[in-house]
């Protein structure tokens, strides 16, 4: 019999696993989200949702680089962390282009 997932992968809790689980890895993938939807709204509306971009950008920023750059040069990221990293790479990239794109 085929099978997609091997009986001995890693399993994490998925986001339709309410109230199943609350483990770290929904909590994030949920605040993130969040964020990321406040942050599509603020880029139609930058000026309404001004505090809610910078306070995405600050927070992806100083997660990048205080947290995550410091670990790469080090060491290697494990997959999650270089998911979240790509993750907020292109949230940060997201929000310098579209608020630039809007003044220009």
């Amino acid at each position: 019999m085929w099978q997609a997932i091997p009986e001995n992968a890693p399993r994490r809790p998925a986001l339709s696993s309410v109230g199943v689980s609350a483990g770290s890895y929904a909590v994030i993938n949920v605040v993130l989200i969040g964020f990321m939807i406040l942050s599509l709204v603020g880029a139609c509306y930058p000026l309404q949702r001004l505090p809610v971009l910078m306070l995405e950008l600050l927070w992806k920023a100083i997660w990048l680089s205080f947290f995550v750059l410091p670990i790469h040069l080090n060491t290697a990221l494990d997959d999650y962390a270089a998911a979240v990293a790509f993750a907020c790479t292109v949230g940060v990239i997201e929000i310098v282009s579209f608020t630039v794109a809007l003044y220009l």
